[in-house]
């Protein structure tokens, strides 16, 4: 129950790297509003460098989807296929960037579901949701958003 940050960190790339490939992604990232938290390597354009400079669009997300949708696109000038977001009580987001991201989502679930629990342990704060209340006893709240490369777009 009392695990130190270090194992718990441990156990969270370990976690994200069993989550990249379940989803078959080239590129697994845990971002929260200050900047990327854990990365996988990869020789492809960089996912993670990319969301580090758009953390504050990325966070929006979920919350314009359910209005209009998003004005600008995200992922405009990020070269890869397709891209599977998980929002974590929307404090952290996984990002997969794999070539089928609707495809990855039962394959991600149970892991997803460890990570949010180790997510927990390491930070306290991520317990919280955005309106204050904390998730102590329940589950997290999960948004899954998939963004699939347009044919000749990304590669």
């Amino acid at each position: 129950m009392f695990e130190s940050k270090e194992r718990l960190a441990e156990e969270i790339q370990g976690l994200l790297l069993t989550l990249q490939r379940e989803s078959g992604a080239e590129e697994a990232c845990l971002v929260d509003r200050k900047g990327v938290l854990f990365g996988t390597e990869t020789a492809a354009p960089s996912l993670a460098a990319h969301l580090a400079r758009h953390t504050e669009e990325l966070f929006r997300l979920p919350e314009t989807l359910k209005e209009d949708g998003p004005q600008e696109d995200l992922f405009e000038g990020w070269r890869g296929e397709g891209v599977l977001l998980a929002f974590i009580n929307r404090k952290v987001a996984l990002a997969l960037g794999c070539p089928d991201p609707e495809g990855a989502k039962e394959a991600i679930r149970q892991p997803l579901e460890a990570l949010s629990d180790r997510l927990f342990r390491w930070n306290a704060s991520y317990r919280i949701d955005p309106k204050g209340r904390g998730l102590f006893f329940g589950s997290p709240s999960l948004d899954l958003v998939s963004v699939g490369a347009a044919p000749g777009e990304r590669t």
